[in-house]
């Protein structure tokens, strides 16, 4: 004769224990989204501010001197785009369309990210991913609402706020459309 106790705790004992590695899962579906989105976009922004790569024009050098150090720097330096102004500098609106552009599309991969990895109802993740990415968007404006220009313009906060849900959502429509194929 089987014990019902034993056999009845060791199957709640394994559901509960499926359902936290469910709860894992989920939560590190979000979370990966989450960190695709920082990453990428602290990267790019990285990349696209120079770091001195090239020497500045009122700098008093002779034209070898001048070559020499913009070989040497590009090539020290051959990770940098010089598309951004330095740290600190004013930039123009059009660089600030341009880093929501990427940072709308990071979204777009943060989505799809988090439907990859969600171990069942991805569109819940890409949700909850749009609404914690909303979350830090509407923080972050709040925060430089009253800022100076270092702050960049206050439509940019505001846009990145706007975009974070449709754009996360963009990103769990297209998981669904090729994990259909």
């Amino acid at each position: 004769m089987r014990n019902t106790a034993t056999t009845e705790g060791t199957h709640a004992g394994k559901g509960e224990l499926r359902n936290l590695q469910l709860l894992l899962q989920s939560i590190g579906a979000v979370l990966a989204g989450v960190l695709v989105v920082i990453i990428l976009s602290v990267a790019t922004d990285l990349v696209l501010h120079p770091n001195g790569a090239f020497p500045s024009w009122v700098e008093p050098m002779l034209q070898t001197q001048v070559l020499y150090a913009t070989v040497y720097r590009v090539i020290s330096n051959i990770h940098t785009i010089a598309v951004f102004p330095q740290w600190g500098q004013p930039m123009v609106d059009a660089l600030f369309l341009l880093a929501l552009t990427y940072r709308v599309l990071y979204g777009v991969a943060a989505g799809y990210v988090a439907a990859s990895l969600a171990p069942e109802r991805p569109m819940l993740h890409v949700v909850v991913l749009g609404i914690v990415g909303l979350g830090l968007s509407l923080v972050g404006a709040i925060a430089t609402a009253n800022g100076g220009p270092q702050f960049g313009p206050k439509w940019f906060s505001f846009a990145l706020v706007i975009t974070a849900l449709p754009c996360t959502l963009a990103g769990g429509k297209l998981h669904k459309i090729y994990a259909q194929v």
